[in-house]
């Protein structure tokens, strides 16, 4: 014999969620009706209210806000102090990648200096200054 439940007594009674007990509504196939009142009845099997889990009184909600919050600044702290922490390696990596910029552009004139200097021919002395004044002194 069928014994008919709401769907927040089945919930009571078992000790789940409306949507966990409208689930095992749905598997289960069983009769729904809504009454006159608009309140959906469920004919359960007796078998089942038996197979039932034991009957448990859901645990009062405690002050859920006071535990989220001590929770959560914590959390929150952490959070700010770690956005600072990349805030100030962020500006540290922007300093270094400018040195870095300019000892490559530093590195790059050196090569281009040397590498003129291995190209360009090395003056004569006969063709400085000081050549001429030697030439002008040895003709007399």
């Amino acid at each position: 014999m069928a014994k008919r439940f709401t769907y927040q007594e089945l919930s009571d009674q078992w000790g789940i969620s409306l949507a966990a007990v409208k689930q095992r509504v749905r598997r289960g196939g069983w009769k729904r009706t809504r009454g006159n009142d608009r309140v959906v009845r469920i004919e359960v099997p007796s078998d089942m209210i038996e197979d039932s889990p034991v009957p448990h009184k859901k645990p009062q909600k405690t002050d859920d806000m006071g535990i989220r919050e001590a929770t959560l600044w914590p959390l929150v702290e952490l959070t700010e102090n770690h956005t600072k922490m990349i805030q100030e390696l962020t500006g540290q990596l922007l300093t270094e990648k400018e040195t870095n910029a300019a000892l490559r552009e530093r590195i790059a004139t050196l090569e281009a200096n040397l590498a003129h200097a291995n190209r360009a021919p090395m003056p004569r002395v006969e063709d400085s200054l000081l050549g001429r004044f030697v030439r002008i002194i040895s003709r007399k």
